[in-house]
């Protein structure tokens, strides 16, 4: 009877209601017929491998020890949150239909509409997540190489000396050898004693381009240890850092090993998540399953060679890019000049810069050709880097021309200026053609000058190991590394801890770094379209951008 007056009352309720209960209760039967049957599975197989005959008693063990089972069982978590995922993502789609067919508040489309696009990007970033999380990797770290060469490296710019040598301290303590460098970009005779004191290598450079990762690709000049070990400065590691991940590197395409950030500083209740346990927990371990686990900058470790060749080979492909370019801008720079002054006939003589036109069209020309036909891009360099001196000496061809123009106007606004007929007439007219020729005189030599230092840049592109494009270098560095093919892994355990900012302008500052590094990457890099990455790759970048 009660069941009965249940369905009578259940049938008053919006069908939307009906359906969300309906399938909460189912969600909940499916999740406990998983749960039971996995654990069916296993004591059967237990049982087969003792040659047990189970009594009633014994199937009382398929609910000893559950509460813990779901909090530590990986196998058990998986296929509860798989469920739990479809049915989110089977509800919320019933959902959205309902909304965009049944629910839109045509009176008021100027909130209906935007609330309706804010749960439609709420349920593609449930799809994503789910996505994300649906494989988990769960590493045990193989034993580490005999005989690998490690350069430990601690960045730094203007951290407390203190701080610093708490971290050179414990990197001198990891048991694994390797050798110390403390990367000083502050270049600070403080840090330059603590260094001395400790034993470490002290490297610095005269100026700070691109920041930390130019502070990395320059230590990777003086250094040469195998496998380079990435600290902030602030991050303290465990002695057995090294010991924990090195043995990844046993296979060959493996080009770094991350681990989790966590800080020592960050209060119970930390309002602002310094230590991010979704992110450097299911998240990472997630990606990890698809090849797509992020470098994130510290308490990692990477491959010298996997740098290096992620280096050469950006490098080729900048340099192409660029040289097409600049020669391109160049020649169209030329042809522009070139065209001004041919405007200006009959008010100057053009013959004596028509040959310099010539000339740096010719060069132009020959590189041009040369890197259409393939040649080698030292050739292409050294032919790019011979039209610089062709546009130079056009450059001071037409300033020449131009300081004749200024004279010649000079000397005309004097006459026109004195009131004496009958020159002053001819002079006002002839000054009135000047002005113009003298404008044009001026833009070619504007033109010609920014095509020959475009070019005299493009020839000098260096070679950058770590990625220079974004503020944030880690994540366009996991990028480059996954199109070459190399493999990354993350191994969830905890061996380095340092400090979280610890106020809200801080964190901030922080957090909005890394959502316009972010945005670099994918807009510079154009991860989602270039080659080389699987589409589960891009699909983890994507659900990073998203999110």
């Amino acid at each position: 009877m009660a069941g009965g007056l249940l369905m009578g009352h259940l049938a008053f309720w919006p069908q939307s209601w009906q359906v969300a209960l309906g399938g909460s209760i189912l969600t909940f039967l499916v999740i406990a017929a998983v749960v039971l049957l996995t654990r069916l599975g296993r004591l059967r197989r237990r049982w087969a491998l003792e040659g047990k005959r189970p009594r009633l008693r014994d199937w009382a063990a398929l609910f000893e020890g559950l509460p813990r089972a779901l909090r530590e069982d990986h196998e058990l978590h998986m296929r509860v949150f798989r469920c739990l995922g479809l049915a989110t993502l089977f509800f919320g789609a019933y959902y959205l239909t309902w909304r965009y067919t049944r629910s839109i508040n045509w009176d008021a489309l100027w909130f209906s509409i935007p609330l309706l696009l804010a749960e439609t990007y709420s349920f593609v970033g449930a799809a994503l997540f789910v996505f994300t999380l649906w494989r988990q990797s769960w590493r045990e770290p193989p034993p580490p190489p005999e005989n690998a060469t490690v350069d430990v490296f601690i960045t730094c710019y203007n951290e407390p000396p203190e701080v610093v040598r708490r971290t050179a301290e414990a990197a001198i303590k990891i048991r694994y050898p390797h050798k110390t460098y403390i990367l000083d970009d502050g270049r600070r005779e403080a840090i330059r004693r603590i260094a001395e004191e400790l034993g470490c290598g002290y490297i610095t450079r005269v100026d700070n381009r691109h920041a930390k990762a130019g502070n990395i690709n320059n230590a990777l000049e003086v250094t040469n240890g195998e496998f380079i070990l990435v600290l902030d400065a602030d991050m303290i590691p465990e002695p057995d850092i090294l010991d924990r991940t090195l043995g990844y590197f046993r296979d060959e395409k493996v080009a770094f090993v991350q681990t989790p950030q966590r800080f020592y500083n960050v209060p119970p209740g930390d309002p602002f998540d310094a230590n991010a346990p979704l992110f450097y927990g299911p998240i990472l371990r997630g990606k990890d399953a698809w090849n797509a686990a992020f470098f994130c900058g510290t308490n990692a470790v990477l491959r010298r060679e996997a740098l290096i060749r992620m280096g050469l080979f950006y490098y080729v492909e900048d340099m192409e890019r660029a040289l097409k370019k600049a020669l391109t801008d160049a020649w169209a720079a030329v042809e522009r000049a070139q065209r001004l002054m041919e405007r200006n006939r009959g008010v100057v003589e053009l013959a004596r810069v028509r040959e310099r036109f010539e000339r740096a069209r010719a060069a132009i020309r020959k590189a041009r050709r040369a890197l259409k036909e393939g040649e080698t891009l030292s050739k292409v360099i050294s032919l790019t880097g011979e039209a610089v001196p062709h546009l130079d000496s056009l450059r001071q061809s037409l300033q020449r021309v131009r300081k004749d123009l200024l004279a010649m106007a000079a000397d005309l606004k004097a006459v026109a200026q004195s009131g004496e007929e009958p020159g002053t007439s001819e002079a006002r007219r002839r000054l009135e053609e000047l002005a113009p020729a003298t404008e044009r005189c001026e833009q070619a030599v504007r033109a010609v000058q920014e095509a020959a230092e475009e070019v005299r840049r493009t020839v000098n592109i260096e070679v950058t190991p770590t990625a220079t494009i974004s503020l944030t270098e880690d994540l366009a560095t996991s990028v480059r590394l996954h199109r070459l093919g190399w493999k990354s892994v993350y191994h969830d355990q905890v061996l380095a801890r340092g400090l979280a900012p610890e106020d809200l302008g801080s964190t901030l500052k922080q957090r909005l770094r890394w959502a316009q590094g972010t945005l670099q990457v994918f807009l510079q890099e154009r991860a989602l379209i270039k080659r080389g990455l699987t589409l589960a790759q891009r699909m983890h970048y994507f659900t990073t951008l998203y999110g």
